[in-house]
């Protein structure tokens, strides 16, 4: 075959196989190949050193290789200028840096109506989900040119918080508020801004929105971001009831962190109602803790005071008796507290004396036997009541005051009392007292949950062929959650005003039934609706 008709050929297999059969039938350059050395001989070794061995002054002149020498400047500069890579934990500790980063909340309604607030004691935000929450960030100086805001959220417990937090899987696949969206996943989403840019930490799958710094408008101090929280704290597959922060950061272009500050946040149905709980419920511990150091330091022994010549003579002291013989004195301030020591003092002295049949004849005789309670039942607040009956001690007793909070005071001389007019699912407790020569004795205690009151205005507000959607309105007086029943199967639990029944059959006609719960196992009057799954 000519040369010119070997270059013809095209590139394949075949034609490499013909050029390479015919060198090989050309035998000097078969004969040359044969002559070469193995890769694994010392031919090549003994080639490069005629005399066979090493020179003690032997030295291949090899250039040590630094890290980056082979990359050209730019690349080198930009591996240098790489932000770290994201912590595991991220810092919950409110850093303003040199400009001063800090944040501010405007809302602090507290009525059923408003859809976010915020809680300066509690440093906590409440709102609804889907619905805006303005934030105003405020700097004391400029940051650099082409700055990023940052929303991240994190678990607030140290048991949840390597886990990332997503919305729920019913959140995420239903159509509302997904319209035309790919990161569905996020918890956090930006309104009114078409720059915002929804990421994925590539090591820590932490998911965050971030958006350029805008500089206050003219007049104003501060530049607003609208927030919205896109799952309930509630739902089950989510959060499922786990407190979560946000991390606000404000951060250079390539993610060096120049401010931060950090919230907790609660996504609810009511939020003014539960912001107003959660301070009632802080205050109530602030208090109690303020009363027991108060006690404390009101027990505290006070400082030695040197005893008067009189009092050393009072002091009655054998070198035959126990301890338990000596006699003490105490100096107490107020007429009063001296009455209530001495009163003590004289019941002990009279229990040293009884014999201990005496005293358990004595124990028996001090409160009423076999307290106990029916059915509290309650269909609206103004009809709930409660039963309670109990039985008379040893001795004569010339009545008994009941005491509860509902704000209810009685003396009775029957065994039993009938509590009206209490507030249907909430949680009650009763104390009887014995009286005896217009004295109380000790008391037994009962407590009890009215039964809820129905919901209100249940509604159907979407069918589909295998879901359909109710909605409500909360019942009067207290609940804790809902149980939806779907044509007398399991019940399944609700912890806000609206529930998506899903995995139905198509064109099937289904009873739901929606009723309030307390203490999860209190259930009120169930309210039903009806209605076909689309075919």
């Amino acid at each position: 075959m000519s040369d010119l008709e070997t270059m013809a050929l095209p590139m394949s297999q075949g034609s490499f196989e013909q050029m390479w059969g015919d060198i090989g039938a050309d035998m000097a350059f078969g004969h040359l190949i044969a002559e070469l050395p193995r890769a694994d001989s010392d031919a090549w070794l003994s080639a490069a050193l005629p005399n066979g061995t090493f020179n003690e002054n032997f030295d291949l002149d090899l250039t040590e290789v630094t890290e980056n020498a082979g990359l050209p400047a730019e690349t080198s500069l930009l591996l240098d200028s790489l932000p770290p890579p994201a912590a595991v934990v991220p810092s919950t500790s409110d850093y303003p840096g040199e400009y001063g980063f800090q944040l501010r909340f405007n809302q602090s309604s507290t009525t059923k109506s408003a859809v976010s607030t915020y809680s300066v004691s509690l440093n906590k935000l409440y709102c609804q989900v889907a619905k805006t929450c303005p934030v105003d960030v405020q700097v004391e100086r400029e940051p650099p040119q082409g700055a990023i805001l940052r929303a991240t959220p994190i678990y607030k417990k140290a048991e949840h918080v390597s886990e990332v937090v997503l919305r729920c899987p019913h959140h995420q696949n239903v159509a509302e508020n997904n319209e035309g969206v790919t990161h569905r996943s996020h918890l956090i989403r930006v309104e009114g801004s078409q720059r915002a840019q929804y990421l994925e930490d590539p090591d820590t799958k932490r998911q965050s929105v971030t958006l350029p710094y805008e500089h206050p408008q003219l007049g104003s101090e501060s530049t607003t971001v609208l927030l919205n929280y896109m799952c309930n704290s509630s739902c089950m597959g989510g959060m499922n009831r786990r407190p979560i922060l946000t991390i606000m950061t404000l951060e250079t272009h390539d993610e060096q962190v120049l401010g931060r500050c950090c919230f907790e946040v609660r996504v609810c149905a009511c939020p003014g109602r539960d912001r107003k709980t959660e301070e009632e419920n802080r205050n109530k511990a602030t208090a109690r803790t303020t009363t027991a150091a108060k006690r404390i330091k009101r027990e505290a022994p006070l400082p030695d005071v040197q005893a008067s010549p009189g009092a050393e003579a009072c002091k009655k002291m054998r070198a035959d008796s126990s301890v338990e013989e000596e006699i003490y004195f105490l100096q107490v301030r107020g007429k009063e507290r001296f009455n209530m020591l001495k009163t003590i003092n004289d019941s002990l002295e009279l229990m040293d004396t009884m014999s201990a049949s005496d005293k358990d004849k004595y124990r028996q005789k001090r409160c009423p036997r076999n307290l106990k309670k029916s059915l509290a039942t309650a269909g609206n607040a103004e009809i709930g009541a409660f039963f309670l009956g109990w039985h008379q001690g040893i001795s004569v007793i010339t009545g008994w005051e009941i005491r509860g909070n509902s704000d209810q005071t009685s003396n009775e001389t029957g065994l039993t009392k009938s509590i009206q007019n209490l507030v249907s699912g909430k949680l009650y407790s009763i104390q009887v007292f014995p009286v005896k020569c217009d004295r109380d004795l000790n008391s037994q205690n009962v407590s009890f949950y009215t039964l809820p009151d129905e919901i209100r205005n249940l509604n159907i507000v979407k069918v589909e062929m295998h879901n359909v959607t109710l909605t409500w309105s909360e019942p009067n007086g207290g609940h804790d959650s809902y149980s939806v029943t779907v044509s007398g199967k399991a019940n399944q639990a609700s912890f806000s005003e609206e529930y998506t029944v899903i995995n139905l059959d198509a064109g099937v006609l289904y009873n739901f039934s929606v009723c309030a719960v307390v203490n999860n196992s209190i259930y009120g009057q169930p309210v039903n609706i009806m209605s076909y799954t689309s075919e």
